[in-house]
């Protein structure tokens, strides 16, 4: 053990320490150096298209999230959802249309009030189509709809209440 402790002691130990100064391709304005004009457009070029880039991505994505959000609002709020379920249970209306029932987007959103929407909702099934219409109202101080009226009309005129 001695003896390995006496030879680690005697080896020579070399360290390379190589060490460029990262100020050297900087342009020097002590000796009138000054940065080729071509790599100083292109640089500049590249942070407009980049940051515009950017910023057309950021946008889209900011139309993109409100055309959702939006969509789910008008489209599958829990007004909607309830008036097709009470659609799919009516026995009147699986008789007249058979099963299952497919529903469309709707084809008419109208606001009847400042609380008040209207739905006309296309459905369809094995036998027939119909339209589903719904009245939906706001509840109070939130941007969730409960239905209020809801029927269904098929396509001889026949009108089913729903609620």
């Amino acid at each position: 053990m001695l003896l390995a402790l006496k030879m680690a002691r005697l080896a020579p130990v070399t360290i390379d320490v190589t060490c460029e100064n990262p100020m050297s391709n900087l342009p020097n304005a002590a000796f009138g150096e000054m940065p080729n004009q071509s790599q100083s457009r292109k640089t500049v070029l590249l942070a407009i298209v980049g940051c515009g880039g950017l910023m057309a991505v950021l946008c889209c994505g900011g139309f993109v999230y409100l055309a959702y959000f939006g969509y789910n609002v008008a489209f599958n709020n829990q007004a909607v959802i309830d008036a097709k379920k009470m659609t799919e249970e009516s026995a009147e209306v699986r008789q007249a249309l058979g099963e299952p029932i497919t529903f469309a987007v709707p084809t008419q959103v109208e606001q009847t009030s400042q609380d008040s929407i209207r739905y006309q909702i296309p459905a369809s099934g094995p036998k027939g189509s119909a339209t589903l219409i719904l009245r939906a109202r706001a509840k109070p101080g939130t941007m969730q709809f409960e239905v209020e009226q809801a029927s269904v009309e098929l396509g001889n005129g026949q009108v089913i209440q729903l609620k």
